[in-house]
C-alpha cells in the first residue's frame, strides 16, 4: 500500500510535487505552533487538574502526518527516510499532549504521562519541594515532579498552596518553598 501511495506521488510532475510538498511543509509549521501553549488549569472545589486541551494534541499528530507527506514528496530516499524519521517526532509530542494530566486532589497527587501513570497519597509525602519553575513531590519511593515555567504566577501559587494544604493536613512530610 504504502510502495502504491508513493509511486503514485512520484508519478506526478516535478511541480505539482513541489506544490505539495510545500503546502505540507507549510502545514506542518501552522500545525506545529498551533500545538504549543501552556497547559490548561482547572480549579475544581476539590482538585486541580492540569491538562493540554485536546485540540493540541490533534495538532501536534497534524503536524507529523502532513510533515511525513513533506518527506514523501521527495525524490532522495534517503533523505525521505531521515525526515520520516524526524516526522516521528511530533507524533510523540502528539501523545505526550493527549495523555499528560497532572491531578491534585483530596485522594493525592495523580501524575499521567506519556508512558505510565503514578499517584502518591498525601499520607505517603515526605517532602514537597515548590520552587519558582519546578514543582517535586517526593514519599514512598516516588517522585512527581512539574515544570511548572509555562504557568502565570496565580496558576503556579494556587498550585504551591493546594499541595502545600494537602500535606500539612495529612501531617507527614514537608514543604520547602525555594526559588529557582
Amino acid at each position: 500500500m504504502r510502495a502504491v501511495l508513493l509511486a503514485r506521488l512520484h508519478a506526478l510532475s516535478r511541480p505539482v510535487r513541489l506544490g505539495i510538498g510545500a503546502g505540507a511543509l507549510m502545514a506542518a509549521v501552522a500545525l506545529g505552533a498551533a500545538s504549543a501553549g501552556p497547559p490548561r488549569f482547572t480549579l475544581l472545589n476539590t482538585a486541580i487538574v492540569i491538562d493540554y486541551p485536546w485540540a493540541r494534541g490533534i495538532s501536534a499528530l497534524g503536524c507529523a502526518l502532513t510533515f511525513a507527506l513533506f518527506a514523501a514528496t521527495l525524490a532522495r530516499t534517503a533523505l525521505r527516510r531521515a525526515l520520516l524519521v524526524i516526522a516521528l517526532l511530533p507524533a510523540g509530542v502528539a501523545w505526550h499532549l493527549l495523555r499528560y494530566r497532572l491531578e491534585a486532589a483530596q485522594a493525592g497527587l495523580t501524575s499521567r504521562g506519556a508512558v505510565r501513570s503514578t499517584t502518591l497519597p498525601w499520607s505517603a509525602v515526605i517532602k514537597a519541594r515548590v520552587g519558582s519553575e519546578s514543582l517535586e513531590v517526593v514519599g514512598d519511593g516516588v517522585t512527581i515532579g512539574v515544570d511548572t515555567a509555562d504557568f502565570s504566577p496565580d496558576q503556579r501559587a494556587a498550585l504551591a498552596r493546594t499541595i502545600t494544604r494537602r500535606v500539612r493536613e495529612a501531617g507527614t512530610g514537608s514543604v520547602l518553598t525555594v526559588p529557582d
